[in-house]
């Protein structure tokens, strides 16, 4: 997983009802950072770790990320100019997770989980090496049960319709 990786498919994600409500009448899919940026740093904060930080840009508060002392700010591109970092101060993330954010924040973590998954989904199904050693059925999918579990099992495992037959885990 790639900050890259998260950045684009969170394009795909971002849509009207995401953006920060006052300010969602100025949201469109030419600029679709618009008044995402409280909701994107809580992602790369799951993701990621590393701090949450809050900045003024004209007059507006602006959220980003601080990571081994890098600025990562996905969604920057609202803006016409470039941004001055200085004044940040570092904000706890059980502050922005209130009300209207928290219910944004979820929506948008459940589209990311379900596009990752579904990236997973088809290298998995574009993969030949093992052909001939399992069956691939048209409706299995990648099952996502949380990050903080203990045994994660890749290989083997009962599908929906049945168990794959590579006996190897």
């Amino acid at each position: 997983m790639t900050i890259e990786n998260i950045q684009k498919v969170l394009l795909e994600c971002y849509s009207k009802n995401l953006c920060y409500p006052k300010v969602q009448d100025g949201w469109n899919d030419s600029n679709k950072c618009f008044g995402m940026c409280a909701i994107t740093s809580l992602i790369i904060n799951d993701y990621f770790s590393g701090d949450i930080c809050k900045i003024y840009v004209d007059g507006i508060s602006h959220y980003f990320n601080l990571i081994e002392n890098k600025i990562i700010d996905l969604t920057s591109s609202q803006f016409n100019h470039d941004i001055d970092y200085q004044d940040y101060q570092i904000i706890d993330r059980e502050n922005i997770l209130i009300d209207d954010t928290k219910n944004r924040y979820n929506i948008l973590k459940t589209r990311l989980i379900q596009k990752l998954l579904k990236q997973v989904d088809e290298k998995v199904y574009s993969c030949k090496s093992c052909n001939k050693l399992v069956d691939k059925f048209p409706n299995d999918s990648t099952v996502f049960l949380g990050k903080d579990n203990d045994i994660v099992l890749v290989g083997e495992a009962p599908a929906n319709n049945g168990w794959r037959k590579s006996h190897k885990l």
